[in-house]
């Protein structure tokens, strides 16, 4: 059986896309996994981030050349939707934390309406009642309808799934 902290391949919860699949680790990081975003495709530089601080991460990409060689996860489609399937369906679900910042990987903090006057378009603040932030670099999401994706509400399983990005002023 595994551990809580670890995926079907063995390792630490901590996944590690590469330049191949960067709008998959956005849309990772959102559901709550914690995903570094490697803009790279050179071997020694990926793998140099999935054995930081001891812990190996799981690679995902589209590269079979990397897959093969570091023992990651070879995502097939060219669809963001079924990439997020492809994925979830490999990995444990229970590795998954709250939901975290598309851009920085920090997990994001429930915030009241109060704290986000300003920063956020007008409309956008009287359409919801649920905000988060990030405590790390200030984005500020809502809930959205741009995330539904076919299929994948119900293997996330998650209401905060639909979280959308928005800038903070």
């Amino acid at each position: 059986m595994l551990d809580k902290n670890e995926n079907s391949y063995g390792s630490k919860t901590g996944l590690v896309c590469d330049l191949t699949v960067v709008k998959l680790g956005k849309k990772l990081r959102i559901l709550g996994y914690d995903v570094e975003i490697v803009k790279s495709s050179d071997t020694t530089t990926i793998e140099k981030v999935i054995k930081t601080n001891q812990i190996n991460k799981t690679l995902i990409t589209k590269s079979r050349k990397l897959a093969r060689k570091l023992s990651g996860i070879l995502v097939l489609s060219n669809n963001v939707s079924e990439q997020i399937e492809e994925v979830l369906s490999k990995i444990q679900s229970t590795a998954r934390g709250n939901p975290r910042c598309s851009e920085c990987n920090a997990e994001l903090i429930e915030c009241s309406k109060e704290d986000i006057v300003g920063k956020v378009p007008t409309y956008i603040f009287e359409s919801f009642e649920r905000f988060k932030h990030c405590p790390k670099c200030g984005k500020i999401f809502w809930e959205g309808s741009h995330f539904k994706f076919r299929g994948v509400w119900n293997l996330a399983n998650t209401k905060d799934f639909k979280l959308r990005r928005g800038e903070s002023k």
